[in-house]
């Protein structure tokens, strides 16, 4: 009976990390992008 219980109540944490750093690499990938261009110009 545990046996069938082991997972049930598991919480893949890589998972919820991978996405909570995807969702920011998209919200601040115009500033990220932007701050590269800006400092690759050379005066």
């Amino acid at each position: 009976m545990l046996a069938q219980l082991n997972g049930v109540y598991d919480t893949n944490y890589a998972m919820i990390m991978a996405g909570t750093l995807i969702v920011i690499f998209i919200i601040f990938s115009r500033q990220f992008m932007a701050g590269v261009a800006e400092g690759a110009v050379k005066e």
